[in-house]
């Protein structure tokens, strides 16, 4: 599996390609901070197999992030990763051209489970999880200072 991480957070896009190239053997990934330089990997790497987009980039949109990266590279699965897990966000991401959306508090096996689906041609989305409602006031610790 060849595969292409889309983060602004370095620490988190070191980590991840980590994580993947010693939980599996035969997985290769690379991790970029923009989606300019996704799409620019992307020409140069033709055995690319999935790129996944982080929701949240500092200066683009992960969701139009998945629509661009599709239109100029079609061939290439599309997976929405974030840390808000919520159904309604992955829906957005169906609805932008994913194959899949992983949450980042997710296993690694978890992942790597989600990434093969989706890179044999199916997809992976997890309506289970519960949309995540705004909290309303100050939290407990916030009042306990």
């Amino acid at each position: 599996m060849n595969l292409l991480l889309v983060d602004d957070h370095p620490m988190f896009g070191v980590g991840f390609v980590h994580a993947l190239t010693h939980a599996r053997e035969g997985v290769q990934a690379r991790a970029v901070l923009s989606l300019e330089t996704a799409l620019e990997t992307a020409w140069r790497w033709p055995e690319l197999d999935l790129v996944l987009i982080d929701y949240r980039l500092a200066g683009d949109d992960g969701l139009e992030g998945l629509r661009r990266f599709g239109a100029r590279h079609p061939l290439v699965a599309r997976v929405l990763i974030s840390g808000q897990e919520d159904a309604g966000l992955q829906a957005q991401a169906r609805a932008a051209g994913a194959a899949g959306f992983v949450g980042k508090s997710l296993p690694i096996t978890h992942i790597l489970h989600a990434l093969d689906r989706v890179v044999r041609g199916g997809e992976w989305f997890d309506h289970t999880a519960e949309p995540v409602e705004p909290r309303a006031g100050p939290t407990a610790r916030q009042l306990e200072v």
